[in-house]
């Protein structure tokens, strides 16, 4: 008698789960469309902007220069480290040294045979051309050092050079000349947008996600849009949140629909129905 008790309390929550999972109501959700691409720009350092070359509303390609941040110091330490880069006197006079030491061991051997050359003034010159070669290596070594510090710099001086990641339009310009930015890892300087082609995000219930695959065309609709708009499922998330029992799912949209980012878009779930 208990056990039959027992499998019939675990058999009817089943139950009503399984009922529920299939007989849903339909429900409407609302989002908003999102722009393709949309990049907050921060500067990897606290520094002042010194000059901004672009407007709001400006359109833009990617690697453009859009801000200048300051390059006082910078550019100080580029011009004396190029002109130490390109300073060939040290190693030009110990190329010129090692032919010289090279010419007078070719004399001596050639002398060597008659006996007017003393043995130890063979090693001497030997020791000579040594040192004279370890002097030639030393100075290619120390150039390559200068170009390596001058390539640094303009490096650094880069960083400084804020330029567009993304082809797109500038929508905000945080930051003005002479203004401290980087104060935060919030603290964004300009906003760079992609609009085309648009997207929107839903979080779905769990239990309409059985008929719904990638690449899938729904109907969506989009204010100010006298008709039905139709969109293609990119992408929706293999979890679920447990918090809502949602999973979010992306929809894309063709790249010849125009709309405003931040439209609100509806989306009814009765077309997931079987």
């Amino acid at each position: 008698m208990s056990r039959n008790v027992t499998r019939s309390c675990v058999l009817l929550p089943m139950f009503w789960l399984l009922f529920f999972a299939h007989n849903v109501a339909a429900v409407t959700l609302e989002s908003f469309l999102e722009p393709n691409k949309k990049v907050d720009i921060v500067p990897v350092n606290r520094d002042i902007v010194r000059e901004v070359h672009v407007v709001e509303g400006e359109s833009v390609k990617a690697g453009q220069l859009l801000v200048t941040l300051d390059l006082g110091v910078l550019n100080a330490q580029h011009d004396t480290a190029k002109i130490l880069a390109s300073n060939r006197g040290q190693l030009d006079s110990a190329a010129i040294m090692v032919e010289m030491r090279k010419a007078q061991l070719e004399n001596l051997n050639r002398l060597e045979s008659t006996g007017h050359v003393r043995p130890n003034e063979l090693e001497k010159t030997r020791a000579d051309l040594a040192l004279a070669q370890a002097d030639l290596l030393t100075a290619k070594e120390s150039r390559k050092i200068r170009l390596a510090e001058l390539k640094q710099i303009e490096a650094q001086i880069e960083v400084k050079k804020i330029r567009a990641p993304i082809d797109g339009v500038v929508s905000r310009i945080f930051k003005t000349e002479g203004e401290l930015v980087g104060l935060n890892d919030e603290d964004a300087l300009i906003t760079v947008v992609q609009a085309l082609p648009l997207h929107v995000i839903f979080h779905i219930p769990y239990n309409f996600m059985g008929n719904l695959a990638s690449g899938q065309k729904v109907t969506l609709h989009v204010n100010g849009q006298d008709e039905m708009v139709t969109g293609t499922v990119l992408y929706f998330s293999p979890l679920v949140n447990p918090e809502s029992g949602t999973v979010r799912v992306k929809i894309g949209f063709a790249d010849n629909f125009a709309a405003k980012s931040g439209i609100r878009c509806s989306f009814e779930t009765n077309q997931l129905l079987p």
